[in-house]
């Protein structure tokens, strides 16, 4: 009985030492874990934020793209309504009058 006794009193004083520092130890893995859950929503986060910007940057270039597009229909059309002959069809007439500054196709190339 004394043996079990002993026994008793050594685990207990066992148990007082080491609590304290299993509680501490529980208390910075809760704390780590807790570190380690944000470090986790931190990297969601930017891997979603990474996600949307490359999605703003290609419907940026895809807008960039349509505007030039749009910018060359637009100088295009400027042009054959004020008649400059490279912007006309592929084999078709400049349908201006000829002037000694822009002789005839027909004419040889004779410049006054």
């Amino acid at each position: 009985m004394e043996d079990q006794e002993l026994v008793d009193r050594v685990v207990e004083a066992v148990l007082e030492k080491v609590n304290p520092r299993l509680d501490a130890l529980d208390s910075e893995t809760a704390d780590f874990k807790g570190r380690l859950a944000d470090i986790y929503r931190v990297e969601a986060e930017i891997r979603y934020f990474k996600a949307l910007m490359s999605t703003v940057q290609s419907k940026l270039y895809n807008a960039e793209g349509r505007l030039l597009l749009e910018k060359g229909k637009l100088a295009q059309n400027e042009a054959r309504l004020r008649g400059t002959p490279n912007t006309l069809p592929f084999g078709a007439r400049d349908p201006r009058p000829y002037a000694k500054s822009r002789p005839s196709p027909e004419s040889p190339l004779r410049w006054r």
